[in-house]
């Protein structure tokens, strides 16, 4: 795991699998990783979309993300979902089987970082004016919108991003949480690839993975964050049969991990080596009932690998 030692608890592969599918695309991943390394975000998002071409549904659409940070973001904390639901860059699966398709999606995940969303969307009838929208890139999760059922809400009121604010407050204080909380935050999703209404299928996972696991390098390696929360588990998720997290373990330099009996946060470990220097919280998905006390226990997390 580029040249770092992984500490006792961390979890190893050899044990028995059943996906085995996964393991061979990372042997894969392993022999390209030079070429990968050589290569642009857009190149390798070209990449990763004719790597997955076998398992895009044609009759489905798609969308694309690539990491953002909001303009009050001071490098303390970042945060991963699983795969993103629904976004700006949407394209039919038939026309990513096309250069022009994929091109389209490609510049359309890449325009959030420099346009801010909202102004990408100004013309969404679904946008309802916001007198404090300041075209922040992360102001997208604040600004108003109108649901296919006519109810006004904000992005920011869901499970992620309740979780989000919560952590904020807890672990940087007050200062870090004003009513456009993401602002000061960093974002990304373990899959860069899904379906525009759901979480990437299993084949879809697999075929995309070894370019994730590159394309998570270069941000944390751009973004240099201190401090990195994955929001990705499952309760019950272990190290032997998990699509989020684990599934990345010999693809991300993880090192000093140690694992934690709470079903809400499973362990606490570093991202270290190729560039990178991050201390990380693993836990549970924000989305759903039953996680009452999930971010404190994220923040007690936090503030124990300072």
């Amino acid at each position: 795991m580029d040249g770092v030692d992984p500490a006792p608890g961390l979890p190893r592969s050899g044990g028995r699998r059943r996906r085995v599918k996964a393991s061979r695309i990372v042997a894969l991943a392993r022999r390209s990783s030079t070429t990968m390394t050589n290569k642009n975000e857009p190149e390798l998002l070209n990449d990763l979309l004719l790597t997955c071409s076998p398992a895009i549904n044609s009759s489905e659409e798609y969308c694309l993300l690539s990491a953002i940070k909001g303009g009050r973001w001071d490098g303390r904390l970042m945060f991963y979902g699983r795969a993103v639901n629904g976004w700006h860059s949407v394209e039919k699966g038939a026309d990513l089987h096309g250069a022009a398709g994929r091109q389209r999606l490609i510049e359309n995940a890449l325009a959030p970082t420099r346009i801010p969303l909202c102004k990408l969307e100004a013309d969404d009838s679904r946008l309802v004016h916001d007198e404090g929208c300041d075209h922040d890139p992360m102001h997208w999760v604040h600004h108003p919108r109108l649901l296919a059922s006519g109810w006004k809400g904000r992005i920011s009121s869901g499970f992620f991003w309740t979780a989000v604010k919560k952590v904020l407050h807890g672990f940087l204080g007050a200062e870090a949480t004003p009513p456009a909380f993401a602002t000061n935050v960093a974002w990304s999703n373990l899959y860069k690839l899904a379906p525009n209404d759901g979480n990437p299928t299993e084949a879809l996972a697999d075929l995309q993975r070894g370019i994730c696991g590159e394309l998570i390098k270069r941000e944390l390696r751009a973004l240099k964050p201190n401090h990195v929360v994955f929001f990705t588990q499952y309760k019950t998720s272990s190290p032997e049969d998990d699509p989020w997290f684990w599934s990345f373990r010999e693809l991300l330099p993880i090192a000093d991990y140690r694992p934690n009996s709470d079903p809400l946060v499973h362990g606490t470990g570093r991202l270290v080596g190729d560039g990178i220097d991050s201390r990380f919280v693993l836990a549970v998905h924000p989305q759903g009932t039953g996680k009452a006390g999930l971010a404190d226990k994220v923040v007690e997390s936090l503030k124990a690998s300072r």
